[in-house]
């Protein structure tokens, strides 16, 4: 529901409520499941409730005031909004809801290629499977962190472009990629010089198999958070329905080259795959 209402919310170019929506469901979950883990139990279950709870209030309290805002009575009656206005808005939700269904079912596909298409016996793709978990652990902030930076740079990118200043809106998407890129690539390097303390110290990975693809992973990371910023451009001009279109090319490209790597390389030929792919629809893009 709530990925639903922030389709919405962008189909209706509103993206600081968007952006502070996100901030607030992040600082909220983290602060009240640091409470609750320390003062309630530490399980898994009581993180669950708190990030359920935070999602809950941040999708309720803007659905009801948006709600509030758009009601327009006139003569007692609700008046409708004009067929023409739904149309535009339902297609760019559609096409941002689009993006992130094929970027999810792309994560997805390389697992599943390396349950079912590897040439290992089924003990060794499940191993496969743990030790690309423990890498994505380790590189899954920076994508993250990219991911909430750019929500922040889209609202202050359209701000502009819809104040009429264009160029403006457009170095500040080619700045946010580029200190994007150099700030994770500067943290990907602190977490390679510490790879062992990393993976086999705080992720107990004693064989030392996940460093073998972690620099690829850090890599596919810091690509897809620099196209994070740039998707800002795009989506300006309400061309969202063209992320969709180049996540359709790299899901059939990782397909493609999944099943000649993965049977060659294993796991280090999904790894290669995904930087290809993020490479690829980054420049698409």
């Amino acid at each position: 529901a709530l990925n639903l209402f922030q389709g919405v919310l962008q189909g209706l170019r509103v993206y600081r409520i968007n952006a502070v929506m996100l901030v607030i469901q992040s600082v909220g979950f983290a602060g009240l499941a640091a409470v609750l883990l320390t003062c309630w139990r530490p399980t898994a279950v009581v993180g669950a409730a708190a990030f359920l709870t935070v999602s809950v209030v941040v999708t309720a309290v803007p659905i009801w005031m948006l709600w509030r805002s758009l009601r327009i009575e006139t003569t007692g009656a609700t008046l409708a909004a004009p067929p023409e206005v739904w149309k535009p808005l339902l297609a760019y939700s559609l096409g941002t809801w689009g993006s992130s269904a094929l970027f999810s079912l792309w994560i997805w596909l390389d697992r599943y290629m390396l349950l079912h298409f590897d040439t290992l016996t089924s003990t060794e793709c499940l191993q496969q499977l743990g030790t690309y978990h423990i890498v994505e652990n380790v590189a899954g902030p920076l994508g993250a962190l990219g991911a909430g930076w750019s929500v922040q740079v889209l609202a202050r990118t359209v701000h502009l472009w819809e104040s009429g200043e264009k160029e403006q809106a457009g170095r500040l998407v080619q700045l946010a990629a580029k200190l994007t890129v150099f700030v994770l690539t500067f943290i990907a390097a602190g977490m390679i010089v510490f790879k062992r303390f990393l993976l086999a110290g705080i992720f107990g990975d004693t064989t030392m198999a996940s460093g073998e693809i972690l620099e690829l992973v850090l890599v596919t990371a810091i690509v897809l958070a620099a196209q994070c910023m740039i998707r800002s451009y795009v989506l300006c001009h309400e061309r969202a329905w063209v992320i969709s279109v180049v996540w359709v090319v790299a899901v059939a490209l990782s397909c493609g080259l999944n099943l000649v790597l993965i049977p060659a390389l294993h796991l280090q030929g999904a790894a290669i795959t995904a930087v290809v792919c993020a490479l690829g629809s980054t420049f698409l893009l």
